[in-house]
C-alpha cells in the first residue's frame, strides 16, 4: 500500500473515530460502537478507536467487551496511560480491586501527575480496606489538583470512619469552600458534628444539604434523627415522613419514624411502621427489634418473643437481641428462659 492510500485510510477511520465520539457524547452507545468499530476495521492499529469503544462498552454495563477492547489498546501501544486508566474502571466497576488497583499503578508509572488515576486507587483501596493507602493517594491527588473537592471530601470519609471527627470537619469544609454547591459534603460534615455531640451545627448543615437538593432523603433522615435526640419529636417526625415520600420502598425510614413513636410511648403506631419495614424487607432486623420491643411494651408477649427470635435467627451473635428477649421473658415471668438469655449475652458480650 503506497503511502497516499494509508492516508486515506487513516483519514477514513479518523471520520468514523469522530462520529463515535459524537454519538457518545449524546449518549448514543450503539452508534458509537458502530462507528469505532468502522474505524478499526478499516485501521486495525487504532488504539484510541479501542480503549473508546471499551468505553462505550462500559457505559452499557458491558465490561467484560470493555476489558477486551481496553487491553486490545494496551497491547498496540503498551505505554497508553489512557487505555490503562479506562481498564481500570472498568475493573473496578466489576468489583476486581486487585486488577484495577494494578492498572491504576501503571496510569501513575506512566503519568506521575495524572491526579484522577490517584484519586481512583484511592477508592480502590478504601473500597479493600487499606484505608491508610487510601488516604495517602486522596492526599496525593489533593497536591497535584488543590482544587479538586471531592479528594477532600472521600478523605473525609475516612477520617469519619477512623472516627477522627476533626479531621474529617476540616476535609469537608475545605471541599465546601472549593465547592460551596457540594451537598454531599455538607451532609458527611453534619454526621461528623452529629458524631460529636455538635448537634444543631449539624442541623444546619443537613439543612444546607437540603437547600442545595431537596430530594436528598439521607439529609432529611439524619436531620430527624438528630432532631429526635433533641426530642423535637414533631419536627423528627416530618423528616422521616419526607424520606417515605421520596423513597417509600426504604425500610430504614419507616424503622426511624416508628422509633420515634416508640420515644412518645406510642407502641401501636410505631408497630404499624416497624410492620411496613418488615413487608419491605423480611430480613431486615432492626425492625424486628424495635418491633419486638414494641410488642413487649404492649404486653403481646408473644409476638414480641416471636420477633426476638427472629432477630436472634438473623443475627445469632448479637448480645443486644438476646438481652432484649431476656427482658420480654422477665416480664413475662419465664424466668428460667430469661436467665439463659441473659447468660448468653453475657458470653457473647465478654462481659
Amino acid at each position: 500500500m503506497g503511502f497516499g492510500a494509508f492516508a486515506q485510510d487513516f483519514n477514513d477511520a479518523k471520520e468514523h473515530y469522530n462520529l463515535g465520539n459524537d454519538h457518545f457524547g449524546e449518549k448514543n452507545y450503539d452508534a458509537a460502537i458502530t462507528e469505532y468499530t468502522k474505524a478499526i476495521q478499516i485501521t486495525p492499529d487504532f488504539a484510541r478507536a479501542y480503549t473508546d469503544r471499551g468505553r462505550a462498552h462500559t457505559a452499557k454495563g458491558n465490561h467484560d467487551s470493555a476489558i477486551a477492547d481496553h487491553t486490545k489498546a494496551i497491547q498496540i501501544a503498551p505505554r497508553f496511560a489512557t487505555a490503562y486508566y479506562n481498564r481500570a474502571l472498568a475493573y473496578h466497576d466489576q468489583k476486581q480491586i486487585g486488577p484495577a488497583i494494578a492498572d491504576y499503578s501503571k496510569v501513575i508509572q506512566i503519568d506521575p501527575e495524572h491526579a484522577m488515576a490517584y484519586a481512583n486507587r484511592g477508592k480502590a483501596h478504601q473500597d479493600n480496606g487499606d484505608l491508610d493507602s487510601a488516604i495517602a493517594d486522596y492526599s496525593k491527588t489533593i497536591e497535584i489538583d488543590p482544587a479538586f473537592a471531592p479528594a477532600y471530601a472521600s478523605r473525609g470519609l475516612i477520617h469519619d470512619k477512623q472516627k477522627n471527627y476533626s479531621s474529617a470537619i476540616v476535609d469537608y469544609s475545605k471541599a465546601i469552600q472549593i465547592n460551596p454547591k457540594y451537598a454531599m459534603a455538607y451532609y458527611n460534615r453534619g454526621n461528623a458534628y452529629q458524631a460529636r455531640g455538635d448537634n444543631e451545627t449539624a442541623i444546619a448543615d443537613y439543612s444546607r444539604a437540603i437547600q442545595i437538593n431537596p430530594k436528598y432523603a439521607r439529609a432529611y433522615l439524619f436531620r430527624g434523627v438528630t432532631y429526635r435526640e433533641q426530642k423535637k419529636y414533631g419536627m423528627a417526625f416530618d423528616d422521616f415522613t419526607k424520606v417515605i415520600q421520596l423513597e417509600p420502598e426504604d425500610p430504614v425510614a419507616y424503622v426511624a419514624r416508628g422509633d420515634n413513636f416508640y420515644r412518645q410511648a406510642d407502641y401501636n403506631s410505631a408497630v404499624a411502621d416497624h410492620s411496613k419495614a418488615i413487608l419491605l424487607d423480611p430480613e431486615y432486623g432492626p425492625a424486628y427489634y424495635s418491633r419486638g420491643v414494641n410488642y413487649g411494651r404492649l404486653k403481646k408477649f408473644n409476638l414480641a418473643i416471636a420477633d426476638l427470635t427472629k432477630l436472634i435467627q438473623l443475627y445469632p451473635e448479637s448480645a443486644d437481641a438476646y438481652t432484649a428477649r431476656a427482658e420480654v421473658y422477665r416480664a413475662s415471668r419465664k424466668i428460667q428462659l430469661a436467665l439463659a438469655d441473659e447468660k448468653k449475652a453475657k458470653a457473647l458480650s465478654g462481659k
